[in-house]
């Protein structure tokens, strides 16, 4: 689940014409605002986790075209994990990705690059799983917790699933009250396998613990953004953000460091080389 998509689930309509984006604030606030005329709050932080930040921030056009379906415009290939580097990449079998042309990343290479397409592909609502593909009461547990990284919950404990399927299930399915549960019929969206769901939750982990080191380290980020006159400087770099914003070529990036980076970017911030110093975009 994306920020846009936890917002959704509790705002229903864009505050004021005056505000054109909204993001997720890391103490779970939704920030509705424009950088002229400052913005408002909504506090949704009774429902907020972690794993809910993801440091994006979203237009007006977003938030009302935004559906029950995924918002994404890739066209998901059966047994996709992921895609990144302009290719759709797939579960290897051994501990690493590939995609149609045979090449390959390792797991943490792949979110470590910090490319700007990447995109998870994360189960949504109607997703299931054959009954087969969970021979065991461990593949069960490992699905039904990959499934809640993603915000779903599970209607009931293996012996009660494996009831349903010697008796008369056939899935394992995503329901549109956002609960994993067995079903006599498939969730009419797209079937998904068992390894492709671990992969799919490897990925989900790996982003999560960046996404919790930088929950606490983008704080501050938050309160500048939040307060900043946007005619000046935002902050210093070297104060808030310790990495090179332009790493030479074979240089590795960190997680932290390349995220930072792209969300900087998505909020129109850019680096001046010569002052060191972050500017808002329209006056550079």
């Amino acid at each position: 689940m994306n920020s846009l998509e936890f917002i959704k689930m509790y705002v229903d309509e864009w505050p004021s014409d005056t505000f054109t984006k909204v993001k997720l604030l890391c103490n779970g606030c939704a920030y509705f605002f424009d950088t002229v005329v400052g913005g408002v709050d909504v506090d949704l932080s009774e429902h907020f986790a972690p794993d809910y930040y993801d440091g994006k921030m979203w237009t007006r056009e977003d938030f009302e075209s935004f559906g029950d379906g995924d918002d994404s415009s890739i066209e998901w290939e059966d047994a996709s994990v992921c895609y990144a580097d302009g290719d759709q990449w797939f579960e290897s079998g051994h501990e690493s990705l590939v995609n149609e042309s045979g090449d390959s990343y390792e797991y943490d290479s792949i979110v470590d690059l910090g490319f700007d397409d990447f995109q998870l592909n994360e189960p949504r609502i109607g997703d299931y799983l054959e009954a087969s593909e969970l021979d065991t009461e461990q593949k069960y547990n490992d699905s039904v917790e990959v499934f809640g990284l993603f915000g779903f919950d599970r209607r009931g404990n293996y012996q009660q699933y494996k009831e349903s399927i010697d008796t008369w299930a056939d899935f394992l399915v995503l329901g549109n009250d956002k609960r994993v549960s067995a079903s006599r019929e498939d969730g009419r969206n797209r079937f998904l396998t068992y390894k492709q769901l671990m992969a799919i939750g490897k990925l989900k982990k790996m982003l999560n613990k960046g996404e919790d080191t930088l929950s606490v380290h983008f704080i501050g980020l938050d309160k500048a953004i939040h307060s900043c006159d946007f005619d000046k400087i935002v902050f210093h770099s070297d104060k808030i953000l310790e990495f090179s914003p332009n790493p030479t070529d074979g240089e590795k990036v960190s997680t932290k460091a390349s995220k930072a980076y792209n969300l900087l970017k998505s909020m129109d911030i850019y680096y001046d080389e010569d002052l060191k110093l972050w500017y808002k975009k329209e006056f550079l």
